[in-house]
């Protein structure tokens, strides 16, 4: 865990959750989670895409906020960051199949490679806001992938990759708008536009989390199509290109734009 005594400038968060068609997967995976860290149930706002999906959500869950968006994974973030709240919010986005968060042992010397039980999240978004606050940033996030040998005890504030599964944001509306095409891959543009923006992102690389990207129901479950990739290389040459890997190509964030 990164110590920072520097939480002045924090403000209450709300945590924004949406999700499709995981009617008890909901509560089984992302609320148990959040319920295991403390959070209380009036700061969450549950995300649904229509009607008959708000009924049977709040059917489930009467003591939550459910809020009706739109369907789509690009869709229901632009409803979320530009539609409901406001400019200068605060506000944390999880998906809707988190099963735990894990923690890097700061004490590499350790045999145990994770410390979850050591893991406070909440004072963990407290701390990433303000690193946001200090440095002048908008977007942060967490290791985007559960690798303990690539994780490290460090908070970083240049261009890395902001896995959308879980990331806090200071709300700023010119930001967050998404290229309709691009959908899939909206955490990935929206790095880049934060990175524009702000000359960067913060980024927790001590905490990762388990999910999965694809799995019945679910906002994620666009992450199937990969005809995004060449759309997303095209809208912002020289700051993403494409990596060859086993699962197939991949977006890769580098800047090599000539200046």
């Amino acid at each position: 865990m990164i110590k920072n005594n520097n939480l002045s400038q924090y403000k209450m968060f709300r945590i924004a959750v949406p999700s499709y068609q995981r009617y008890e997967g909901l509560g089984k995976k992302t609320l148990s989670t959040l319920e295991r860290h403390g959070f209380p149930k009036d700061i969450i706002d549950i995300f649904v895409a229509n009607q008959d999906e708000y009924d049977k959500y709040f059917a489930l869950y009467p003591d939550y906020n459910i809020v009706i968006g739109e369907k789509g994974i690009r869709q229901i973030r632009e409803f979320i960051f530009l539609r409901h709240y406001n400019e200068g919010d605060y506000v944390v986005s999880i998906d809707d199949d988190i099963e735990l968060f894990k923690m890097k042992n700061p004490r590499e010397w350790e045999p145990s490679c994770f410390k979850n039980d050591e893991l406070d999240l909440k004072k963990e978004i407290d701390l990433a806001f303000a690193e946001c606050v200090k440095s002048g940033r908008h977007l942060w996030g967490i290791y985007p992938v559960d690798n303990h040998f690539f994780m490290k005890n460090s908070i970083t504030y240049d261009y890395k990759f902001i896995i959308g599964h879980f990331f806090g944001c200071i709300v700023t509306k010119e930001l967050c708008s998404h290229t309709p095409e691009i959908g899939a891959r909206d955490d990935y543009e929206r790095t880049i536009k934060h990175y524009l923006g702000d000359g960067g992102v913060v980024r927790l690389n001590y905490i990762c989390a388990k999910t999965k990207y694809i799995a019945e129901g679910g906002i994620g479950i666009e992450r199937k199509a990969d005809e995004t990739l060449k759309l997303l290389v095209d809208t912002y040459p020289g700051l993403v290109s494409i990596k060859q890997k086993k699962t197939g190509p991949n977006p890769l964030l580098t800047d090599k734009r000539v200046v």
